[in-house]
């Protein structure tokens, strides 16, 4: 819910009622394990070969995508689930 608008310096910012809203920060290319830390909440993560492999070790996959994706903006308060499809970081490369 968007509590009211405000213009700063020419450009929008929206102000909900819990404060200004957070964004989903950009994971491409970061470890399992970098966004497990960051996201401080758990995070879905999918073979995004298709292969349906269980992501055992976080710090040896990389992710290719995220949902929701970067700059997606959140309430403080309300961090959203976060997908990421995923490949391992030695001999693959995001399909």
């Amino acid at each position: 819910m968007v509590f009211m608008q405000q213009f700063l310096a020419g450009s929008l910012a929206l102000v909900t009622a819990f404060g200004p809203l957070d964004t989903v920060p950009d994971f491409t290319g970061k470890s399992v394990k970098e966004v497990e830390t960051a996201w401080k909440k758990p995070v879905k993560s999918i073979d995004a070969t298709g292969q349906n492999r269980l992501v055992v070790s976080p710090s040896n996959w990389q992710v290719c995508s995220q949902e929701p994706a970067a700059a997606t903006e959140f309430a403080p308060g309300k961090k959203p689930q976060l997908t990421v499809k995923v490949v391992k970081k030695v001999g693959e490369t995001c399909p």
